[in-house]
Parts: C-alpha cells; sequence; structure tokens
C-alpha cells in the first residue's frame, strides 16, 4: 500500500534535520564522557567512534525502510507498529546496558535534563508541519501534543541544575513530567496512524515513518528522548540507593 504525505516546506524540513543532527550527534558525544577514565582517551575516542558508526547505520537503515516501502508492504500497518516497537525496544534495551549505566552514572545531572531541550524546536516544526497540512492537529501544541513544555523545562532548569539550585527532586519532578508527556505525545501519533489502533480519524493521518528524512523522528527523536529519560530515571534510583546505603552504614 501507498502512503501519500503532503511535503513538509523546505525550511521545516531543514530544521527537522538539523534537529536530527543535533540529537545524533549528542550520542557519540555522551559516550565520550562517560567513558571510563581509566582506560584514557584513546579508548574514549574509540568508542565515541563506534557510537558514530552505529548511530550512521539507525539512519541510514530507518531512512532505507522507508524509501524502499519495506514499511508499508506488511498488511494494517503491521510494519510501523513493528517499527515502533523496534525503536521503543532499541531504546530500552541500549539505557538499561552497561552504557547506559556509564551515561546515567558518569555525566552531570544537568546535562542529562538539559538533552531534553530538542523537544522545543521539534514541537515547532511539528506546529508549522500542522499548519502546512502535512500531520493532524493533535500532534502539535494546537491540539493535544504539550511535549513542547519538556523543551521549555528544559530550558529553564539545566542552567539551575548547573549551579547546584536545583537536586534530585526537581530532576525527579522533570522527568516524570517529561517522560508522561513523551508517553503522550507516542500514544497520540500510534492512535493518528494508519494501524489498527487509530482512533483518531480525522485526515491526514500521520505518515512521517514512511518517508525518509521525516521517518528519524522515531529511531532518533523519540528513542533519544526515551533513552535520555530511562538513563536519567537509573541515575535517581542510583542516588537514592546511595544516600540509603550511606544513611545504613
Amino acid at each position: 500500500m501507498e502512503y501519500l504525505m503532503v511535503k513538509p516546506s523546505l525550511g521545516s524540513t531543514l530544521a527537522f534535520v538539523a534537529v536530527v543532527v543535533a540529537v545524533s550527534l549528542s550520542f557519540p558525544l555522551a559516550v565520550w564522557f562517560a567513558s571510563d577514565p581509566t582506560r584514557g582517551a584513546d579508548a574514549a575516542r574509540r568508542s565515541a567512534l563506534r557510537a558514530c558508526g552505529g548511530t550512521l547505520l539507525v539512519l541510514g537503515v530507518s531512512a532505507a525502510l522507508a524509501e524502499l516501502g519495506v514499511l508499508s508492504r506488511l498488511p494494517k500497518g503491521g510494519g510501523v507498529m513493528l517499527y515502533v516497537l523496534s525503536c521503543v525496544g532499541g531504546a530500552t534495551a541500549l539505557a538499561f546496558s552497561d552504557l547506559g549505566r556509564r551515561v546515567a552514572s558518569l555525566l552531570p545531572l544537568w546535562a542529562l535534563c538539559g538533552f531534553q531541550l530538542f523537544r522545543l524546536p521539534l514541537e515547532l516544526v511539528l506546529h508549522q508541519w500542522y499548519m502546512e497540512g502535512v500531520i493532524p492537529v493533535q500532534m502539535s501544541y494546537a491540539g493535544h501534543n504539550f511535549d513542547i513544555l519538556t523543551g521549555l523545562l528544559a530550558l529553564s532548569l539545566a542552567p539551575f541544575f548547573y549551579l547546584g539550585k536545583l537536586g534530585r527532586r526537581a530532576a525527579w519532578l522533570f522527568n516524570l513530567v517529561g517522560f508522561g508527556l513523551l508517553v503522550n505525545v507516542a500514544s497520540i501519533a500510534v492512535r493518528s496512524s494508519p494501524v489498527p489502533l487509530r482512533t483518531y480519524t480525522e485526515e491526514p493521518a500521520v505518515l512521517l515513518a514512511f518517508h525518509a528524512p521525516y521517518t528519524w523522528i522515531l529511531p532518533i527523536c523519540v528513542a533519544g528522548a526515551l533513552f535520555g529519560h530511562l538513563v536519567t530515571f537509573r541515575r535517581l534510583v542510583g542516588a537514592e540507593r546511595s544516600v540509603a546505603s550511606t544513611r545504613a552504614q
């Protein structure tokens, strides 16, 4: 089945690609800083290069899946559902891997929270796409998607985390709010897509996954935001356990 989508404007497409590039570069950068300091700078560079290679592989494979029509071949939206599950599963597995543990423990809290800033320009792009008739209203902040608040909170709170003015409680609140808003927009996207779970029946349907480069919103933006929240949860839970252990001694 062919899923025809209204083509977004060049300006909004370039803005989206810029967000994707920024999120993509943040992963090898995080890997660099989360490398074991006892192994030296060469090991950190190798880890960062492997992260770059993995990110490029994800970008290439996801674009190919979309442009070759692989995602549209399974009936009743089965291809895009498998795509969503693969992106969510991959981000979750990575967050709970040893790499995720190092990112959670070695990156400063302000960086973990500030990373979610990319959701501010992304939501501005999504609103523009709604205005252009690319996606339905519920996918923008004019409808039921309030994920722009996560980006605004990250922009506002990250400097206070950096200065040590905010601690774990504020980080817990921020992360819970951001995670909840991410789940909300992901649910809206699925329920606005041509799958059996669709409940938003007004047109246009959400067809971003079927077209490159817009398909990158799943494996890079959504999966990246999920990875960020999960490693932040690991950081906060680890901090709570450390405090409890100290008090018990």
